[in-house]
């Protein structure tokens, strides 16, 4: 967790690994899954806006959501849709 001194705490934004999170963007045409259960369980604990990864070259799409609003990016696997651009703003209303 992030913390300043005299601010409340605050979640991670974005995420950063080389493995993808067990079950989500992980499968290859032709292996089963290839991403981690300790990221999946990190990733569960923190909730980050956005969690960025590789490793999976050959899978199927490259963008995913889920209902915590964690949006997943495969960015070794372009997927059917080509290039992705990702446009991220982070907004923090100031304390009065």
């Amino acid at each position: 967790m992030y913390r300043e001194e005299g601010k409340e705490e605050r979640g991670i934004d974005i995420l950063v690994t080389h493995q993808p999170p067990m079950g989500t963007l992980d499968r290859t045409y032709k292996l089963s899954h290839r991403g981690s259960k300790q990221i999946a369980d990190l990733v569960k604990k923190i909730h980050p806006t956005l969690h960025l990864f590789g490793h999976v070259h050959r899978g199927g799409e490259s963008i995913a959501e889920d209902p915590k609003k964690t949006s997943y990016v495969n960015a070794a696997n372009p997927g059917d849709k080509g290039t992705v651009v990702i446009e991220y703003y982070y907004y923090r209303e100031e304390a009065k």
